[in-house]
């Protein structure tokens, strides 16, 4: 991540070294191109916004390569023309589009191209952009189109995250040569929507030393290799406890998203009681094992072991019950959703194992770490950490995950969508697969937070965010991992 003069002294350097800004700019609108055709599948119709500077270059660049792959384009203009740059006029003329026309919106998917202002832009948008943002704003508001922002949605401030009044509302924003650190703040996230880098050949863009934005380019070779001759023993053994009977639904969710994770064997736990009812609703092709306690727990040959989807409210011996599991058993942890309280209040809490992986909500994280509820949430992650080995996965719009030694990881991926029931517990399952598989702690929490939000992303191209469920987000998970080996925006 960088700030704005960082990114002008990567520019200039790029110059430096013989580089053309035109040959550059070319670039970037190939790149924005590509990365709609990635994210929205099959032709649609883009409707560029633009002003005068660069970021109107790269939309007009990206049009000529979007029209060329059976896209339908139109343009909104602030200015003139002949305020272009030389290369936006003559990729202009190439379009032979009348500027002024008025968006024309068809049953298929329409986007809108914010390119009104880049990271030279300062303050509240004035007119005209004013109200070029404030109509994209409206349309977006009338749910007939999705908003793509080239660099930064245009009225957000790319260094301090500030949202200007009438800035506007982005679904995705492609940052490009590096993320701008604006970008990933508390501030901007309902502004800045789903985050994609850009990154671009022959640009150097320093590293942040304290975080890490979560993109596939990065962590495609954190996916475990499996060898042509792995049997399912060798993929990874995962358990998962089975706590209230009533909410069985998250054990299973949990299961199911570590099969799709290519967990080799999956072993539901659950009371003796509760084996019935267990057996009749799980996945064919998990296993169930009924226990006297959750002590007994500790004996199974496991490699990473689920605590707490569905766990409920506990008392007193079954606090004490699960503690003597997590200081006995042999596999890896991850402990989630109703243990955050337990953790919270105990004094044994320092016998959480530094490869064990914490997935707390921002309600759970307060009941884990009450002294820090009030903190940023990054200043959450980093306090933390600081005093404890175990890996956290603070969940939510913007998931962050950390663990001491580590950067602080920010994912990318994921959709308002995700804010159904259930999708957890999924996550949870998929870091177990991969703790279970032999990826270390932080490395598999990356993954399947990047998986888990690709996946719903998937989910709801042909539909509404709000009919995701998380039976569709698991379904997309496979789907998910081939974007992260392709290295996908």
């Amino acid at each position: 991540m960088v700030t704005c003069e960082q990114m002008r002294a990567a520019e200039a350097a790029y110059v430096e070294k013989g580089g053309s800004l035109d040959e550059l700019t070319r670039q970037v609108g190939r790149e924005i191109a590509r990365a709609l055709i990635q994210h929205f599948p099959g032709p649609a119709k883009v409707v560029a916004y633009l002003g005068k500077g660069n970021n109107a270059t790269d939309a007009l660049i990206a049009l000529k390569h979007l029209q060329a792959s059976g896209w339908s384009i139109g343009v909104r203009c602030g200015f003139d023309a002949s305020e272009w740059s030389e290369l936006a006029q003559e990729t202009y003329q190439s379009l032979k589009l009348n500027a002024t026309a008025e968006p024309e919106f068809e049953i298929k998917k329409v986007i809108l191209l914010d390119a009104l202002i880049g990271i030279g832009g300062s303050g509240a948008l004035r007119p005209p952009l004013a109200e070029l943002a404030d109509e994209m704003n409206q349309l977006r508001a009338s749910g007939r189109v999705e908003v793509v922002a080239i660099d930064l949605p245009s009225g957000v401030d790319a260094d301090t995250g500030e949202v200007h009044p009438g800035a506007v509302t982005a679904d995705l924003t492609l940052s490009v040569g590096a993320m701008k650190v604006g970008l990933v703040q508390e501030s901007a996230i309902n502004s800045v929507g789903r985050l994609a880098e850009l990154q671009m050949p022959g640009l150097s863009c320093p590293l942040h030393a304290d975080f890490e934005l979560l993109t596939a380019k990065r962590i495609a070779d954190r996916l475990p290799v499996f060898e042509f001759d792995t049997h399912k023993g060798m993929a990874g053994r995962v358990g998962v406890l089975v706590g209230h009977s009533g909410m069985r639904g998250a054990a299973n969710l949990s299961a199911r998203a570590a099969l799709a994770g290519g967990a080799g064997l999956v072993t539901l736990f659950c009371l003796r009681k509760d084996l019935m009812v267990m057996e009749s609703t799980k996945p064919d092709e998990v296993m169930v094992k009924a226990v006297k306690d959750w002590t007994e727990i500790s004996d199974a040959d496991l490699d990473a072991l689920v605590i707490g989807p569905g766990l409920g409210e506990l008392d007193q011996a079954e606090e004490s019950a699960l503690w003597q599991l997590i200081s006995k058993t042999s596999a890896k942890l991850v402990l989630d959703a109703g243990l955050m309280g337990m953790i919270g209040n105990s004094e044994r809490r320092s016998e959480i194992p530094a490869s064990a992986v914490l997935t707390p909500h921002p309600g759970e994280f307060c009941k884990l770490a009450p002294d820090l509820a009030d903190l940023p949430r990054f200043e959450q992650v980093a306090a933390f950490t600081s005093r404890s080995p175990a890996c956290l996965v603070l969940k939510g719009a913007r998931t962050l995950v950390g663990q001491n030694g580590e950067k602080i990881a920010i994912n990318s991926t994921g959709t308002s969508g995700m804010a159904t029931p259930g999708q957890g517990d999924c996550l949870a399952g998929l870091i177990a697969a991969f703790l279970g598989s032999g990826v270390p702690s932080y490395a598999a929490a990356t993954l399947a937070v990047w998986l888990a939000g690709r996946a719903a992303e998937r989910a709801i191209i042909t539909q509404s965010p709000r009919s995701l469920n998380t039976s569709q987000t698991i379904a997309e998970l496979g789907a998910a991992m081939d974007d992260l080996r392709c290295r996908v925006f």
